[in-house]
């Protein structure tokens, strides 16, 4: 089953499998409150936080599958609008810190439609909860529809018919898989059976690195192939001066590599006791 609303509905299953007496296997981040996988292997039930393989938000999604975009107030989600049925909502209500000017256009015009009309919140909450199902079934065939046929492309494409390899389909929702990057590995596995060595980053870019870091950290290591390079993804991790802290080192050529120069290091270029290399 897919899921693409945020952690309350997790959380909610979480806690009625509880009740009963279910504990279920949770997979989540819990340093940004995401669940990505909650599920109950006596049963063979799996729920899967769509946001594992898709990149766009709700509001967006449905342009991808041909739906009209709709919304709710969910500032109005309180016991004392619960029986409310008089005028509609206004811009306002719909507000969300996130949303584009494109989000605030389609809102105005989803407004719109609704003048003249009376507003009954149950009503129009169920109407909403049918679209959400609705485009995420659309939204979850359209994925596998389109993971199988790129897995048809790859068959051909890699002439594999003429090898002695089978060839079963990958799930992209099948167990262990529940994430783009878990489904990407497969498909390395399966029609490139000969790679030597695939590199697993756990935590690619972070507070305390950049993603122009590590491009250039990588970049040197290719260019440089036995350059012994010590950089944070290394496995002994980056090399400590007593005067700095460069982003890559090689022990090959004793050369210290800095991205964006010794300013974003805190030292006086003049004053530079390493010999620069950006």
């Amino acid at each position: 089953m897919l899921f693409k609303e945020g952690p309350r509905i997790f959380e909610e299953i979480i806690k009625s499998l509880l009740h009963k007496g279910i504990v279920p296997k949770v997979v989540a981040c819990p340093t940004i409150y995401l669940v990505y996988l909650v599920e109950i292997r006596e049963i063979s039930v799996r729920f899967i936080n769509l946001y594992n393989f898709v990149d766009v938000s709700l509001k967006n999604l449905c342009q991808t599958v041909g739906m009209s975009a709709r919304f709710f107030p969910f500032r109005w989600n309180k016991k004392s609008m619960y029986s409310y049925n008089s005028h509609p909502p206004t811009l306002n209500d719909f507000f969300d810190f996130e949303d584009t000017s494109s989000n605030l256009e389609e809102k105005t015009l989803y407004i719109t439609s609704l003048f003249n009309k009376k507003y009954q919140f149950k009503r129009e909450l169920l109407r909403y909860s049918k679209y959400c199902l609705e485009l995420i079934f659309r939204v979850g065939i359209q994925f596998l529809e389109n993971s199988f046929a790129c897995q048809d492309f790859l068959y051909t494409h890699l002439d594999m018919k003429q090898s002695k390899l089978r060839f079963p389909y990958i799930h992209p929702f099948h167990p262990p898989i529940f994430t783009k990057a878990a489904y990407a590995y497969r498909l390395l596995l399966t029609f490139c059976p000969d790679i030597n060595k695939i590199i697993f980053m756990r935590k690619p870019v972070n507070m305390q690195s950049s993603l122009g870091e590590l491009e250039y950290c990588f970049f040197l290591r290719h260019i440089y192939k036995n350059g012994e390079f010590q950089d944070a993804w290394s496995p002994a991790g980056q090399k400590y001066f007593k005067e700095s802290v460069p982003d890559s080192y090689s022990l090959l050529f004793k050369k210290a590599y800095f991205f964006n120069g010794c300013l974003i290091h805190g030292h006086c270029k003049e004053k530079c006791r390493f010999q620069r290399s950006t």
